[in-house]
């Protein structure tokens, strides 16, 4: 299903490269992406509760984290595109974090209560519910979310160098196919084998 998704795209938009220009819009500036996260954090209510930074040197588009006790959100300026910032947004801040600040006030808040009332990592849940919201306005919403799974089911047969091979008939950009490859393979001790 995921590479019909793809092959639909690209016979649409030609290249990944001209999908992302067309459903994305242009990349923003620093000033049209602080722009952008004050309104969103006002929206929320959270005005001062996250730390934004801004960065190019990050794996991802964007992660949430706890640094030096605050809820930390890092942004990849490659990836701050016009019409996804927002969703990306309401994927680290309108799920993570603030699931989190709901999470604190629960009684399962602890390990302890989360096996008081037998109940799972929220993470997997958590991880779907801010996909759908980071894709919830776009275009063609599945692309992205089909993009991820496809390289995520063939490490299993090949090494990291044939994958970024593989993925070149879906996307030209070296760089995101690095990207893709790096989540594909991250804990992987020989990348060189398939697994």
């Amino acid at each position: 299903q995921a590479i019909r998704i793809i092959r639909a795209v690209l016979e649409k938009y030609g290249t990944y490269e001209s999908f992302e220009v067309a459903t994305g819009g242009r990349l923003l500036s620093k000033c049209q992406i602080w722009s952008v996260i004050r309104k969103y954090m006002q929206k929320e209510g959270c005005v001062g509760e996250v730390v934004v930074q801004l960065t190019d040197d990050l794996l991802s588009q964007a992660v949430m984290m706890v640094e030096d006790s605050r809820p930390t959100l890092a942004i990849n300026l490659a990836g701050a595109r016009q019409h996804w910032l927002e969703g990306m947004l309401r994927h680290e801040i309108g799920t993570h974090y603030i699931r989190g600040v709901n999470n604190t006030r629960q009684p399962w808040h602890s390990s302890e209560g989360r096996k008081q009332y037998s109940l799972k990592p929220a993470n997997p849940t958590e991880e779907g519910l801010a996909s759908l919201h980071s894709v919830l306005f776009r275009k063609q919403p599945f692309l992205r979310p089909a993009r991820l799974y496809t390289p995520m089911g063939r490490p299993s047969r090949l090494s990291f160098s044939a994958l970024f091979q593989d993925l070149e008939q879906y996307v030209q950009d070296a760089g995101v196919r690095w990207e893709y490859c790096v989540r594909a393979k991250r804990g992987q001790t020989d990348t060189s084998q398939p697994g």
